[in-house]
């Protein structure tokens, strides 16, 4: 996946796959989904995706994953016995 974002046009870009796009279907102000011939998204175009927050959201989502588990022996005994909750 390909990520790009031009902040002069305030568009963001996400590239799933490569190829030729067989449709593309634009929203009336919100941006474009490109899909191949399977009907498969290929690719989404974002328009205005700072000033609604898209951004914002993204590095939210972003830093989210990115982050160690707070308490790693709740994690490797779940890990152990998966059966198990954290709660239990």
């Amino acid at each position: 996946m390909k990520v790009s974002y031009d902040s002069e046009d305030d568009i963001l870009c996400m590239h799933f796959k490569d190829g030729p796009a067989e449709a593309v279907k634009e929203g009336e102000d919100n941006g474009v989904v490109e899909l191949d011939q399977r009907g498969e998204v290929m690719g989404i175009e974002l328009w205005g995706a700072n000033k609604k927050g898209v951004l914002r959201q993204l590095a939210r989502a972003a830093i989210t994953i990115r982050q160690p588990p707070q308490d790693k022996r709740s994690v490797n005994a779940v890990k152990q016995n998966p059966s198990q909750t954290l709660n239990q």
